[in-house]
């Protein structure tokens, strides 16, 4: 009984610390313009399209951004020009895929979303493949501003946990991120979850380990900690490959990423 009061502690006073940082993190990106976020955006996407991961990369997941956060417009339509394979996150519910959805991993228990919008949203989020620029030019904005396909088109869209061709590199946003390459997320769990269950999915396919996904984030100047400060984190948390900011790149524990 102790122990699973001291767990529950625990697992409170990290969720009050994760949404403190949050809220923190808000207030700084608020004191942004948007010039100086177009700026820094183009600063990390120019580092990203140098790095040589990108160039040996056919296959890329990239979040479609939203305020506060580092621009992917640019990164997007590179990779089409490229002749890459574009992968997007899916939030959006549908009822008729709802039981089919992958098995939730054990993490801590999410910040509760907002109460109008929580039924619009599936409980995991999925990587579909875009068509081309066409379609990636098309997309329309959900309730939360997040650009995706709808549902009806989302249904007949190769998934990439169920594809052979699944990204090789994942750009991945977030709120904050730490020296150690820790992110904090929006408190869904969505990416943490995913990320997971992609690198699960290629080992089920044998893929060799240094030929899984790389996993990197994109930030902004002030939402990268400074280096007494760390993202709160458990067990559960796992480092990124990288975070790739306008000036810096963090590496992660044995990081597969490549600047040059």
């Amino acid at each position: 009984m102790a122990s699973s009061a001291a767990t529950s502690a625990t697992r409170t006073a990290l969720r009050q610390a994760k949404g403190a940082l949050r809220k923190s993190m808000a207030s700084r990106l608020r004191g942004m313009s948007q010039e100086e976020v177009k700026g820094e955006s183009s600063r990390v996407t120019l580092r990203i399209l140098g790095s040589s991961t990108w160039a040996s990369s056919s296959s890329v997941g990239i979040y479609l951004s939203t305020s506060g956060e580092v621009e992917t417009d640019a990164l997007c339509r590179a990779a089409f020009e490229q002749g890459k394979q574009v992968w997007i996150p899916h939030f959006a519910l549908d009822p008729g895929i709802a039981a089919a959805s992958p098995p939730r991993q054990p993490l801590p228990p999410p910040s509760p979303p907002p109460t109008k919008r929580t039924s619009s949203f599936a409980e995991e989020m999925r990587m579909l493949l875009l068509k081309d620029v066409q379609e990636y030019q098309s997309l329309k904005p959900n309730a939360y501003g997040i650009r995706e396909l709808s549902v009806e088109m989302a249904r007949v869209r190769e998934e990439a946990l169920a594809s052979r061709t699944a990204p090789d590199l994942i750009l991945v946003p977030g709120v904050a991120f730490d020296v150690h390459a820790n992110r904090l997320g929006h408190g869904k769990g969505y990416y943490d979850r995913y990320l997971a269950q992609l690198h699960k999915a290629a080992r089920a396919r044998r893929v060799a380990a240094e030929k899984e996904p790389i996993s990197v984030a994109l930030s902004l100047s002030p939402q990268l900690l400074p280096e007494s400060q760390m993202v709160p984190t458990d067990e559960n948390d796992r480092p990124l490959d990288a975070i790739v900011a306008p000036d810096r790149t963090i590496f992660g524990p044995g990081s597969r990423w490549q600047n040059a």
